[in-house]
């Protein structure tokens, strides 16, 4: 992690550099930049990004699935005042 961000700020002093020094340096640092996000590093890192999401977004929908579910269940079980007084218990 620590790799990751020392990366990005890097780039970043890189492309501030590259921009006070003039359009040849920044086109210098677009190409090393283009280059460095094709390589096979950083697909597999994209890669990895991408699956995380995937699967945590998963996890996510899954959980909030379930707590309705389980809040729906509580509200059908309890009538009239007990469902109003339920709901003002979860606030």
């Amino acid at each position: 992690m620590k790799f990751r961000f020392g990366l990005i700020i890097g780039l970043a002093i890189g492309y501030v550099l590259g921009a006070r020094a003039g359009y040849e340096r920044y086109q210098q640092i677009q190409s090393t930049w283009r280059s460095l996000r094709r390589s096979e590093p950083a697909q597999r890192f994209g890669s990895e990004v991408r699956h995380l999401a995937d699967r945590t977004g998963s996890r996510l929908e899954e959980k909030a699935t379930r707590g309705v579910d389980q809040l729906s269940d509580q509200l059908r079980s309890n009538s009239g005042d007990d469902a109003s007084s339920e709901m003002d218990r979860m606030r």
